[in-house]
């Protein structure tokens, strides 16, 4: 089986986009980079050297779906099994263990598999998840092919959500897998107290506009795909972290009139 692996990169850190290819490297046959970073700085952001690693781009961030089909279409004419889709600042632990249970798993049926992202775990070895993050994902080539691509409606946020419920609509599900770990970093993050423990931890900060983003796309699926749990996925965000933005993070006024604004440009989209 072949394994085609892409990291998308924009103004990568490079300890940490290096140490997220040598988590990995020895399982798959292929590394491409896709680098967003614009083209007149692209060069002074390829740390990785490899004879398995190679770079692509088009000079300009063209977000994260474009880039994943890109990769599909490298891995149908060279005759890939699966890609494996990475960020650049993910890190796993036991991506062997994942991987070779999500072939196993996605040889008996028509799915997609993923990792967990915390040390939490399911009682058993698989859960079907309404999504599974982009970043260690592993697609069958074959499912892409009767799907047809990665939607491109959105450039980054709720990408992810995008792609599983199409896969839905064609009868393919999503599976987290109970094997490895995958740390990943959602945007920005600060150190944030906890009220409860007094314990420090890290918390996403994310800036207005990619709060607006996250709330309009949201609703645009809802729209696109009814089955898309908008209520559950907007309950997550106004209660959980408009916690955290009031007792934690700056701008208040400024993300919390953007998630209203990207609710209404929502509702008003045409799809």
């Amino acid at each position: 089986m072949k394994v085609l692996a892409i990291v998308i990169s924009y103004f990568p850190n490079k300890e940490d986009l290096t140490r997220n290819i040598e988590a990995f490297k020895e399982y798959v046959d292929k590394i491409l980079i896709w680098e967003n970073t614009p083209e007149d700085m692209a060069a002074a952001y390829r740390f990785v050297h490899d004879a398995k690693v190679f770079y692509c781009g088009s000079g300009e961030n063209v977000g994260i779906p474009k880039a994943l089909n890109y990769a599909w279409h490298l891995a149908n004419e060279q005759h890939f099994d699966y890609i494996l889709t990475m960020d650049k600042d993910s890190r796993w632990e036991g991506f062997g263990d994942f991987l070779k249970e999500a072939i196993r798993v996605e040889s008996m049926e028509e799915c997609v598999c993923g990792p967990y992202t915390t040390n939490a775990r399911d009682a058993g070895l698989l859960a079907e998840s309404e999504t599974i993050i982009t970043s260690g994902a592993l697609v069958p080539v074959s499912v892409l092919n009767k799907i047809g691509r990665w939607p491109e409606t959105f450039k980054i946020d709720c990408v992810d959500f995008d792609f599983c419920c199409k896969c839905k609509v064609y009868g393919v599900k999503s599976y987290m897998l109970n094997r490895g770990t995958l740390h990943q970093t959602f945007g920005k993050t600060i150190l944030a107290r906890s009220i409860r423990t007094g314990r420090y931890r890290e918390i996403a900060d994310y800036s207005p506009q990619r709060l607006y983003y996250i709330v309009r796309n949201s609703v645009i699926l809802k729209k696109m795909y009814s089955a898309f749990p908008l209520g559950k996925h907007l309950k997550m965000w106004l209660c959980c972290h408009a916690s955290q933005i009031i007792l934690h993070e700056d701008k208040k006024i400024s993300k919390f009139t953007s998630m209203l604004r990207g609710a209404l440009a929502g509702i008003l989209a045409r799809t």
